[in-house]
């Protein structure tokens, strides 16, 4: 560890398994949480999961946690009028991350090849994977790598889905 540098562990979900067994760690998340005593802290999205998880796991010191919601703002009244207006494409889904080989594009790009459906990619990337994204996309009349964006909450209005493929989302393998 660095002098003067804190660490922390962000979890994106409770990780203890299902409801009915509250008291088993996911494997991967159970190893950090375990040996959490060698950070200096865990991060929850929500004030409830850090929560659920002082009560599930009392034997971890909770004064280490801390809540630190998403950054995203919440849309202005106005804006969100704004954006009821946009017409959504029926035909078409978005995915909006990193390009990164654990997001799995090559899975959303697959999912609407031979549909009517077409698919945007939001985000950047300049590893051997990118270069791999943009080639499928090249090669598909379902798929278009668009770049990063300055309206990711425009985009999100104006598509009927957004499919996150990825294999570490809390909710990995879903269409919205």
């Amino acid at each position: 560890r660095l002098p003067g540098v804190s660490c922390t562990y962000v979890v994106h979900a409770d990780h203890v398994g299902s409801r009915k067994n509250r008291g088993y760690l996911t494997p991967g998340r159970g190893f950090v949480m375990k040996n959490s005593d060698g950070l200096d802290g865990l991060n929850f999205l929500t004030t409830a999961q850090a929560n659920a998880f002082a009560t599930s796991f009392p034997e971890f010191d909770s004064t280490k946690n801390h809540v630190v919601p998403n950054v995203l703002a919440a849309t202005d009244p106005q804006t969100a009028a704004e954006l009821a207006q946009i017409e959504r494409d029926p035909s078409l889904g978005i995915t909006m991350s990193r390009i990164a080989a654990g997001k799995r594009i090559e899975h959303a790009i697959s999912a609407v090849e031979g549909t009517s459906a077409r698919l945007e990619i939001f985000g950047g990337g300049d590893d051997d994977y990118a270069n791999k994204v943009l080639a499928l996309a090249d090669g598909s009349p379902s798929a278009q790598v668009s770049g990063v964006t300055d309206d990711p909450i425009g985009e999100f209005a104006r598509a009927s889905c957004v499919l996150v493929t990825s294999t570490s989302e809390s909710f990995c393998l879903t269409i919205i």
